[in-house]
């Protein structure tokens, strides 16, 4: 199964908008280096680099960047790797959920 790393952009859009998704947490660093997003929705079980190792490495890269965690299995090794994202959001989630977490976080 792809995992996904999706970026979203709030900017002249009244719902939210993933307008990038990358495959692996490397490819979607280097979109999140060579442009500014709004927001993160990042899978934690991810090709190449764990959503828990992309995260430490936004926080510091991105500080200001919130970033909405998404996990199918909702374990307490996952919860502790989400330190310093905004939200979490276990799947199956619904749609709903998710652009109410996207609209809270990019409101901020």
């Amino acid at each position: 199964m792809k995992r996904t790393f999706a970026i979203c952009s709030m900017k002249r859009w009244t719902r939210p908008v993933m307008n990038d998704v990358a495959s692996n947490g490397d490819e979607g660093l280097d979109r999140l280096i060579s442009h500014k997003y709004d927001a993160l929705v990042l899978d934690l079980r991810m090709p190449r680099k764990t959503g828990g190792e992309v995260l430490s490495i936004v926080r510091h890269r991105f500080p200001t960047l919130p970033v909405i965690v998404i996990s199918g299995l909702a374990r307490e090794t996952d919860f502790q790797q989400t330190t310093g994202a905004f939200a979490f959001l276990k799947k199956p989630f619904q749609v709903a959920e998710l652009l109410d977490a996207i609209r809270r976080a990019t409101a901020r």
